[in-house]
């Protein structure tokens, strides 16, 4: 490998993928955009904003769509790349969809989160058992504190009445721009 050129883009970027042979687009973290960036020039050709926290950018299907996750809002901003307009967005319902990874075929793009949920709660510390007792007497007894349990734990689901999704992996339908299915407990 060999530089050839530095271009330079918004601030953070975190990802690159290549539009068609000359164009790649540079997903800009702090900048909330995306970098069109044509490489015959080595020159910015266009910025598109597209919202806050973008982490991760795909293309897909016929005619090719553009597809990039917000993990602020919580959804995949479909972008149709020959206006570079927004035409969708499809709600994730999980905390910072982050990665996108389409399917050979182009009619399928998953988005893996960032931080799914994990079938944990917290035990408030005013309902949480009073934590042992020290084995040095010459110290005060320890504050009671949170506690960590899985939210389908009988001993306390009955009283939290927590009911928390395990959504890891959201596949999108590429033709109708929809989640199509969820996959839990990755």
């Amino acid at each position: 490998p060999e530089l050839t050129m530095e271009i330079p883009v918004g601030l953070e970027p975190v990802t690159v993928a290549e539009h068609t042979e000359n164009e790649v687009w540079v997903v800009n973290h702090i900048s909330d955009s995306i970098s069109v960036v044509d490489t015959s020039i080595g020159a910015v050709v266009d910025t598109i904003q597209v919202g806050d926290r973008p982490g991760d950018l795909a293309f897909a299907g016929d005619p090719k769509l553009a597809f990039v996750t917000l993990m602020t809002d919580r959804s995949v901003r479909v972008i149709d790349p020959r206006t570079r307009q927004q035409i969708r967005s499809i709600p994730i319902e999980g905390n910072d969809p982050r990665t996108l990874l389409p399917s050979a075929d182009g009619k399928t793009i998953w988005v893996a989160l960032y931080r799914s949920g994990n079938r944990t709660t917290i035990i408030p510390h005013n309902i949480a058992p009073n934590p042992p007792k020290p084995t040095n007497e010459a110290l005060p007894p320890a504050p009671r504190q949170g506690i960590i349990v899985d939210s389908e734990d009988p001993e306390w689901n009955g009283q939290l009445k927590v009911a928390l999704p395990d959504h890891d992996i959201f596949e999108i339908d590429v033709a109708d721009l929809s989640v199509r299915r969820r996959y839990q407990g990755i």
